[in-house]
């Protein structure tokens, strides 16, 4: 086998001339090239033209890649959870240098340059991070490319599935099981028990309302208060006797009467699940349920059922 040993950069077509191998005229590309040479018994060695761009983030393997490559990878995120990914970029393979990388979220079209979050910018000790970002629901996309001096690129694209927050409400807190008797006047209290990482005060207070069988209740008062303590459910009906932690948690209350009147036809012993909806920050809507037995008989026509306007507790 002849001694030479080759490293072929895909952008250049090398004259063999210059190597002990037997000599191969104007190669058609660069592929071929090394084809002929290892008929030849050369040993080969490809080196990329592109730069190696590599990102990182605490949640995922490295991303390694050069060119424009499809099928970018899909990172599962929970809501509102930071994210902030950094790269490097390597060149010195094939003997160029890194000029700037510029990165995005969300770009329609890459070749755009007004979509991208900055211009290209020169990119220094052969690396850098995005800002951290925070989602709240929805599918994104995360951008990065570099591009060398003689204007090559590598690209990376990550798509990112935001998993939404778990938030319950819970139905008369300190209540378990949650029984509601028809004939009940005054008040009827619900909480938002507070939890780490999710913000209470991010939720549009005035978006709130129970549903119940399609007939909508409005809170008669909105506030923060520590009554219960965070929990974590696994079905609609799961109940727990909170107690307070010492954090706040949004509590709302409702007329008594517009619940049960909300609740239509009801027999004892009949579970009915209600369902708290509204807004947070940036538009998370929100969609929480509970639930409740009816107790006690439902009211006559001889009872007198208030106007659901004695709001004491």
């Amino acid at each position: 086998m002849n001694s030479c040993r080759l490293r072929i950069i895909t952008r250049i077509l090398l004259s063999l001339s210059l190597f002990s191998c037997n000599h191969i005229s104007n190669p058609a590309a660069p592929s071929e090239l090394a084809g002929n040479l290892a008929e030849k018994g050369c040993r080969i060695e490809i080196v990329h033209e592109y730069p190696v761009l590599t990102v990182t983030n605490e949640y995922i393997d490295p991303i390694i890649s050069s060119k424009r490559v499809s099928g970018p990878p899909i990172l599962e995120v929970p809501a509102a959870l930071p994210v902030e990914f950094c790269w490097t970029a390597e060149p010195s393979q094939y003997g160029d240098k890194v000029k700037a990388y510029r990165y995005g979220w969300d770009i329609t079209d890459i070749d755009d340059p007004s979509l991208w979050a900055i211009e290209f910018t020169p990119l220094k000790k052969r690396g850098a991070c995005a800002p951290q970002q925070k989602f709240f629901f929805g599918t994104h996309t995360f951008h990065v490319e570099v591009v060398d001096e003689a204007g090559r690129k590598a690209y990376v694209m990550i798509i990112l599935n935001i998993a939404p927050y778990p938030i319950f409400f819970d139905l008369m807190p300190g209540n378990c099981p949650n029984s509601l008797n028809p004939k009940k006047k005054g008040i009827i209290q619900v909480a938002i028990p507070s939890s780490p990482g999710f913000d209470l005060h991010s939720i549009d207070t005035s978006t709130l309302e129970l549903w119940i069988d399609g007939n909508i209740v409005l809170p008669a008062t909105v506030f923060f208060e520590d009554v219960t303590s965070p929990a974590i459910f696994h079905g609609d009906c799961d109940c727990y006797e909170g107690r307070r932690d010492g954090v706040d948690d949004l509590v709302l209350k409702f007329s008594a009467q517009e619940v049960i009147q909300a609740l239509g036809s009801v027999s004892r012993d009949e579970v009915k699940t209600i369902y708290l909806r509204g807004f947070g920050l940036m538009g998370l809507p929100l969609d929480m349920r509970d639930c409740v037995i009816i107790v006690g008989n439902p009211p006559t026509s001889e009872d007198d059922r208030g106007d659901g306007n004695h709001l004491s507790q």
